[in-house]
């Protein structure tokens, strides 16, 4: 995609760059159906910032969700604000890829930040401003990349920043060289002085220059020194002018000469006993040939040519028929594939009336694969096609019960209350219990209070030794809150904003969830893939214990979730359902996309909900795996955590630093 870019900005014969870029965009956006014929999952993933610098201007033309800001007079600017998409029409179109673009001029000083949306997920507005401000915009990457150097490797932050630096002026030879007293604007245009003079008429201009210069061609020696405090005097601009003349008069000449010595070598007899190359024979034939023409009548000659003329234009008909067969056949195959991607369409629509969604699903599975084998070459195709796609996309939304929010209600923000570097931990989401859900910082022990009903935010920083970092937590009852920390396990009480110690671990990193079910603390070992029990006690937790059945793991387990059976995602997107340490009969139904990384589970007496940050989405399951919905919103950008709320019937969503309110799927 990329060389097809710089391909059609090369080939483009636009006058400014802003007409280039918009001619790019256009021809990139007619052909953008191959984009999305094998894999749909992967276009809505995609993002794009394409620029342009054209002298000062900068033109910009971005697909996906990619966040620029200008850095104008130490003020951080959010220059993509304007061009936000309006709610209700954030959704991606599958057949325009480039959507809107963005024109300025940048003024001496300013830096321009391009980045992917993760960026901000660790990063706050304010300290990229401070970042700008305080460091060379060569620095600022560097200390980007220092910063995120622990992050884990399934994490990718990608950020570029320029800068605008004022223009340099016209590079002049220093006066100390020796036999230079000439800037290079002034060699260059002297240059092409002389070249104008020798192109008319060789044998006039060398003439011309034989008769006006010397017969010496030696350069001008520097003149003496009259005084040893005085520096040598330069020479001036028109002996300067007459040495470099004569050196290229005494090189023309030589070249000259050479020529006419070849000349003369090639038409006098020259015996030389080294035998002469022969020629090819192709060249042998075609002498023949032309010899063979000459030699006939002229009226022969012209019914020759004649008859090559009559064979030429023989040969183009039969291309243009054989074109115009296969053009007919691709139209022909483009109308039965439509009329059967139609069909196919009709009959999802039919099925999902009746209420068999398996049929519907795969009828519609059959009308997307036919619509990517169709190849739309006119325009009257392509709307044809584009009217199609449009109707199995909505096809598709409701078949697969997707359900998009264009604004969810926010509840709080917690950027006011980061301080510094400070960033939400992956997952930093939990509750409800009582009245409270919290979230927690990546670095230290920082806990932030979220009550909903209130909308407000209370910062704690309990008494802590500074090694303790919290890594993971779940949710207990009566405003209880329970971590694995880098020192163990700790209970937080959200009413006394305390710590309590309950038991230490030696390896906290490979503890990949936690969860809490009676009396009894379970967590998922990432390395091990074992499930351990931990029983409460008065003073804290007794040894772990193994919970699965002998000779069962969980290699590559992210999430899990219990309620009596334990629900446990792998990195592959594949989620089990355990019972009493065995293995259950559990498979998730069909979903369009489907999971490919969930990164967070939670279970209550109704639903099994999944976050999946990769499709920015929340899916929400029945217990037996089939699909409930899927709710999906344009503010969904950088999902890091989710509680859902069973007696509120409400999922609150963690995207960046915002929390969001949901309401629950409809009965």
């Amino acid at each position: 995609m990329i060389s097809e870019l710089h391909a059609r900005f090369e080939a483009s014969r636009a006058e400014t760059g802003e007409d280039a870029l918009m001619e790019v965009c256009r021809r990139f956006n007619e052909n953008a159906n191959l984009l999305t014929k094998k894999n749909q999952a992967w276009y809505q993933r995609l993002r794009i910032a394409l620029a342009v610098m054209d002298g000062p201007l900068l033109y910009l033309a971005l697909h996906g969700s990619v966040r620029a800001y200008l850095m104008h007079h130490r003020k951080l600017v959010d220059i993509l604000h304007s061009v936000q998409p309006e709610p209700g029409h954030g959704e991606k179109k599958p057949l325009k890829v480039f959507t809107s673009l963005l024109e300025g001029k940048l003024a001496e000083g300013d830096a321009l930040l391009v980045a992917c949306p993760h960026l901000f997920d660790y990063f706050s507005i304010e300290r990229i401003q401070s970042l700008l401000t305080e460091k060379p915009a060569a620095d600022v990457c560097p200390h980007l990349t220092r910063t995120l150097k622990g992050l884990p490797g399934s994490v990718c932050v990608s950020a570029l920043v320029v800068e605008s630096a004022p223009e340099k002026s016209a590079v002049t030879v220093p006066q100390s060289q020796k036999g230079s007293h000439q800037s290079i604007v002034d060699l260059n245009s002297l240059a092409a002085r002389t070249a104008q003079l020798l192109t008319p008429s060789l044998t006039t201009n060398v003439t011309r220059l034989a008769h006006t210069l010397k017969p010496s061609f030696t350069p001008p020696s520097v003149p003496p020194v009259s005084s040893p405090r005085r520096a040598p005097a330069a020479p001036s601009r028109y002996a300067l002018l007459r040495a470099r003349l004569r050196t290229r008069a005494s090189r023309l000449w030589q070249r000259v000469a050479m020529r006419l010595r070849a000349l003369l070598r090639a038409a006098l007899p020259v015996h030389d006993e080294t035998p002469a190359t022969p020629p090819s024979i192709w060249r042998i034939a075609l002498r023949r040939l032309l010899a063979r023409f000459r030699r006939l009548p002229r009226a022969s000659q012209y019914l020759l040519v004649f008859a090559l003329l009559l064979a030429v234009l023989f040969i183009e008909s039969i291309i243009s028929i054989a074109h115009q067969r296969i053009r007919a056949q691709e139209r022909a195959a483009f109308e039965t594939g439509t009329a059967s991607a139609e069909r196919m369409l009709n009959e999802s629509e039919a099925s999902l009336i009746y209420g068999d969604e398996e049929k519907a699903r795969r009828a519609l599975q059959d009308a997307a694969a036919t619509l990517a084998r169709i190849n739309a070459r006119t325009n009257g195709e392509t709307e044809q096609y584009q009217r199609l796609a449009a109707r199995a996309d909505d096809l598709r939304k409701e078949v697969f019960h997707a359900r998009t929010i264009a604004q969810p209600d926010p509840i709080v923000d917690v950027a006011a209350f980061l301080e510094g570097d400070t960033v939400l931990a992956s997952g930093g989401l939990i509750g409800p219990s009582a009245e409270f859900i919290l979230s927690f910082s990546a670095q230290g022990s920082t806990v932030f209070i979220i009550e909903p009903q209130r909308k407000t935010v209370t910062v704690a920083k309990p008494d802590a030794p500074d090694t303790l970092a919290l890594v993971r937590g779940t949710a207990g009852d009566q405003g209880l809150f329970y971590f694995v920390t880098t020192e163990g396990f700790v209970r937080f009480n959200a009413r006394e904003r305390v710590y309590a110690p309950l038991a230490s671990t030696a390896s906290p990193p490979d503890i990949a969830d936690l969860a809490i079910f009676g009396q009894r603390l379970y967590t998922l070992n990432r390395s091990s893939g074992a499930i351990m029990r931990h029983d409460f006690t008065e003073n804290g937790l007794n040894p772990p214990t193994p919970w699965l059945t002998p000779g069962t793991s969980l290699p590559g387990a992210t999430a899990m979730a219990i309620d009596g059976s334990i629900y446990v995602a792998n990195a592959a997107g594949a989620i089990h359902k355990y019972t009493r340490g065995a293995l259950q009969d559990f498979s998730v139904g069909a979903i369009e996309p489907p999971l490919t990384a969930p990164a967070r589970l939670a279970v209550d007496n109704t639903y099994l909900y999944v976050l999946d940050p990769t499709e920015k989405r929340v899916v929400v399951l029945n217990k037996d795996g089939t699909l409930k919905e899927q709710i999906t919103s344009p503010s969904f950008d950088r999902l890091i955590g989710f509680a859902p709320n069973l007696s509120r019937k409400v999922i609150y969503v963690l995207n960046g630093t915002v929390v969001y309110s949901v309401p629950f799927p409809p009965q």
